[in-house]
């Protein structure tokens, strides 16, 4: 298991939730571009698991998407929220 340090703390990069999610899951799954993108430009592939798979068969853009189509069935409402985040941009980016 890849162990880092950052900020001084001590972060277990694949660690898992009881429902089989690591950091990246749960950033995505939130749509925190902000951490996604500290995760993949501080650590990457190289040191964390991106293709991980949840206990349902879920990946990290798998939980990405999921994010996004829940913001709001309103059209504009999505469309600022999408603006706002840059989460939109920044995960297929990061993918």
């Amino acid at each position: 298991e890849p162990i880092s340090v950052y900020n001084n703390f001590i972060v277990d990069l694949n660690s898992k939730n009881n429902e089989g999610q690591n950091l990246l899951h749960l950033a995505c799954l939130h749509g925190r571009y902000d951490v996604v993108n500290i995760l993949l430009k501080r650590f990457g592939s190289h040191e964390m698991d991106i293709n991980a798979i949840d206990f349902r068969g879920r990946t990290c853009l798998d939980h990405a998407w999921t994010w996004l189509l829940s913001l709001s069935l309103n059209e504009n409402e999505k469309n600022d929220k999408l603006k706002n985040s840059n989460i939109s941009s920044g995960i297929l980016f990061c993918f």
